[in-house]
């Protein structure tokens, strides 16, 4: 029986780990009306910690500039292409609701996996 409900467990777990992240984490408001969106999409541009593709949307839907970016500690860092670097605050980001439910789907899978072990 315990084997069983190992298995099962494994299972879920590697159905969640296996599942693709939505490919938008957030958005936060700018100054001007548009909005930066943070992505779980990767590019060969982006290098190191900065993995993620970063974009800013305007008003009209079209993407002005891009970066990349990635998390430090309570801050969200893009590194735009233009040379602009700019931190913010990770409790700015509107967090989209998909993201939230697969990262509390990997945050469930990942307990379950300690317990058993």
């Amino acid at each position: 029986m315990k084997k069983t409900i190992l298995a099962i467990l494994l299972t879920a777990t590697a159905v969640v780990a296996a599942r693709t992240p939505p490919p938008v984490i957030g958005t936060l408001k700018n100054a001007v009306g548009g909005e930066i969106v943070l992505t779980t999409t990767t590019a060969k541009e982006c290098k190191g910690a900065a993995q993620y593709i970063a974009y800013i949307r305007a008003k009209t839907g079209k993407v002005t500039l891009t970066g990349c970016h990635t998390l430090n500690n309570d801050r969200i860092i893009v590194f735009w292409n233009d040379g602009d670097v700019y931190e913010y605050p990770i409790l700015d980001i509107d967090f989209d609701p998909e993201w939230l439910k697969y990262m509390k789907e990997v945050s469930e899978a990942d307990a379950t996996e300690k317990s058993a072990t």
